[in-house]
């Protein structure tokens, strides 16, 4: 019985914490900058800066691929529902594992990030507050359209 009742207690505050953050998120400015494998191993990490602009930054591997930057912009959904968009501090986190559902290759969206990839390799160079000389594009992220799911919520 003890084992059920703390399973309610820590259900009860889970869902007072998400209550406090917004209930719908919109569509958001994200920069994508190319430069160095950002993590060991990574291909992608993203930013999120509480005090400079830009707020929301993808740091892009020139190896990454459409599926790496799903992952990323997925973080910054994870990050933005986790937090919210009133940040005190900077958050900073690499996408370990991706897997894309069956239909991702011949998607709209697989071919919108194959696009932004292009778009930021093909990019000059131009100074970036806080960032110096690299190459970067500002795309929308669109409001996310599904639900966040952990491995553990799966039924």
């Amino acid at each position: 019985m003890k084992p059920n009742l703390l399973f309610i207690m820590a259900l009860l505050a889970l869902t007072s914490v998400a209550g406090a953050q917004p209930s719908q998120m919109g569509a958001i400015r994200v920069t994508l900058v190319a430069g160095p494998s950002p993590s060991k191993g990574g291909r992608t990490e993203v930013v999120r800066r509480a005090q400079r602009t830009p707020r929301d930054v993808v740091i892009v591997d020139k190896n990454a691929t459409a599926v790496d930057l799903a992952a990323a912009l997925a973080m910054i959904n994870a990050l933005r529902s986790q937090y919210g968009d009133s940040l005190t501090t900077d958050l900073r986190a690499s996408p370990e594992v991706v897997r894309p559902g069956r239909k991702f290759d011949k998607s709209p969206y697989h071919l919108w990030l194959i696009d932004q990839l292009v778009r930021l390799r093909t990019a000059k160079t131009a100074e970036l507050s806080d960032l110096g000389a690299v190459k970067a594009v500002q795309i929308t992220l669109p409001a996310p359209a599904g639900a966040i799911i952990t491995e553990g919520s799966r039924k």
